[in-house]
């Protein structure tokens, strides 16, 4: 039984890191698409496989998930035992991702300041899972965290697109950037370069755990997240310090969007890890790409 168990917490994959020398991202966003056709055969497959479920209600298909979840019974174990500040499925997930993975890092020596950037971070989940991990492993350090998100308060954001929990985000909004047009959209270069305008000393930790509603075509949801995928990483390469580590949430891995997006991160970090965690429902394709120890940062 232990040994099940284990078998779940064990979905990731290390990418092979070439010698550094023989890497090279020349002309990044010159070239036209192109397609792979093994991986093309993967998305046709996977998607007839989501065809079936299209007569689905999608209140079934979501008790069929809860269901089928093996970790179903450990948001319930955690509020029960633990009731840490605003438990959510996302807070589980990074909490996973946290004890994985060295996300803290080499701290210079003497260090007593942990910094984080978040960002399209709304509710708050993920900067509260990483205070409660911190304040158990690392009690130590103090943690300055800043984030961006959809405004929630800004009227012109699309309703659908925002989540609708502020209660986090209300209580401290001090910490929060949206942007030199108050949306708080990271895809907007103008608030990417406010975000950077902010001062950032040594930003050790970057997370992305922004999504798109692909509900009218999920098999194209990959397509569809691209651009912000792309906008995620490249303000995450402008932020961090030497050093640092980005963990970016994605999905399914077929178009060359997605792997040139994988490309850059293999020559900008040391190690790059693509990871599921036991806490993410197996009926849905959300993979967290995590990234230690960043190499090559940009400039801005």
């Amino acid at each position: 039984m232990e040994a099940e168990i284990e078998l779940h917490f064990l979905k990731k994959f290390q990418f092979k890191q070439l010698v550094q020398s023989s890497w090279s991202c020349r002309n990044p966003f010159g070239n036209c698409s192109w397609k792979i056709p093994e991986l093309e055969s993967l998305k046709y497959h996977l998607n007839c496989t989501k065809g079936l479920l299209s007569h689905m209600e999608a209140s079934t298909w979501h008790d069929h998930t809860n269901y089928t979840n093996h970790a179903a019974d450990i948001f319930h174990k955690v509020k029960c035992d633990i009731n840490p500040e605003l438990l959510t499925q996302a807070w589980l997930k990074f909490y996973e991702c946290l004890a994985q993975f060295d996300l803290v890092g080499e701290l210079p020596q003497h260090s007593s300041v942990f910094q984080s950037v978040h960002l399209c971070e709304a509710p708050g989940a993920f900067i509260t899972s990483l205070n409660h991990f911190l304040q158990l492993r690392y009690p130590f350090l103090e943690l300055k965290w800043s984030a961006i998100t959809l405004n929630p308060y800004y009227e012109g954001n699309f309703r659908k697109s925002m989540i609708g929990d502020d209660r986090f985000i209300s209580s401290t909004l001090k910490h929060w950037n949206f942007g030199i047009d108050d949306t708080g959209n990271i895809m907007e270069w103008c608030n990417v370069k406010a975000m950077l305008k902010k001062p950032h000393h040594q930003v050790n930790l970057v997370t992305a755990d922004g999504s798109v509603d692909c509900a009218d075509n999920p098999g194209e949801q990959e397509n569809y997240l691209a651009p912000l995928h792309w906008c995620e990483t490249i303000s995450a390469l402008l932020i961090l310090s030497n050093g640092g580590s980005f963990i970016l949430k994605m999905f399914t891995l077929f178009e060359h969007t997605s792997v040139s997006l994988l490309y850059l991160l293999m020559i900008s970090f040391e190690e790059l890890h693509v990871f599921k965690p036991c806490t993410s429902k197996e009926g849905n394709s959300e993979l967290q790409v995590y990234e230690r120890c960043v190499l090559t940062t940009f400039t801005h």
